[in-house]
């Protein structure tokens, strides 16, 4: 069974399956939409909601868009998921942060995929099962407020193994490299990209991490 972690004790993390590790789940629904329907992704970007959830962001935040490049950028076709994925974001508990699906953006890490998706001073991370481009399995959400983000504190892990973490995180911009650093003493510095890192680490629970590298500010640990 894999189960997820996280650093912060408001975020909020949900975990493919269904199981939940804050008591607020997201739940999924059959619905679709392909990609090409451009007309209903802009209704949703203008303020519509999918599900039970609370009215959602109409247009990624000034503070975001300038804190992360990747939500900075303009949006591409690859960065939706599939439509049938979208009403997690708005149901449940996940449902008060008024994340908006139609405006989130993907970049690729060394473990898998992670969709960023913008809310009302929230921001959550969906993440793929695996490292395979393909890979539209959930892997997991995990969700934090966008100050813990700008202080490096979005980080989240997945147990792979008896040995090994799945370990992934959001800095803000200007942060190239974080550093992982294992129970054992193991480190692993890790590159960053479109402000998004993932990497698996071995030796133990994750004692700490680093934003900039070995000498880097302390985000989590000792």
């Amino acid at each position: 069974m894999r189960i997820r972690r996280l650093i912060a004790p408001i975020a909020v993390v949900v975990l493919a399956g269904g199981g939940a590790a804050a008591a607020l789940a997201a739940t999924s629904h059959s619905s679709r939409i392909r990609p090409h329907e451009s007309r209903r992704v802009a209704a949703l970007a203008a303020g519509s909601n999918i599900g039970a959830g609370l009215p959602m962001i109409a247009a990624i935040s000034t503070a975001q868009a300038s804190a992360f490049g990747i939500l900075g950028r303009a949006q591409v076709q690859s960065d939706l998921l599939p439509q049938d994925r979208w009403p997690q974001f708005s149901s449940g508990g996940v449902g008060r942060l008024g994340l908006n699906p139609s405006l989130m953006r993907m970049a690729s890490t060394q473990v898998g995929n992670v969709w960023v998706v913008p809310g009302d001073g929230w921001i959550c991370l969906d993440l793929a099962a695996s490292a395979s481009p393909a890979s539209l399995d959930g892997g997991g959400m995990e969700c934090n407020t966008e100050a813990a983000a700008e202080a490096g504190r979005m980080v989240t892990w997945t147990s792979a193994s008896a040995n090994t973490l799945v370990v992934q995180g959001m800095v803000p911009d200007g942060v190239s490299e974080v550093t992982l650093t294992a129970a054992d003493g193991t480190s692993l510095t890790v590159p960053v990209s479109d402000n998004l890192y993932g990497a698996n680490l071995t030796g133990g629970e994750l004692q700490s991490v680093r934003m900039g590298g070995p000498a880097g500010e302390l985000v989590y640990g000792s």
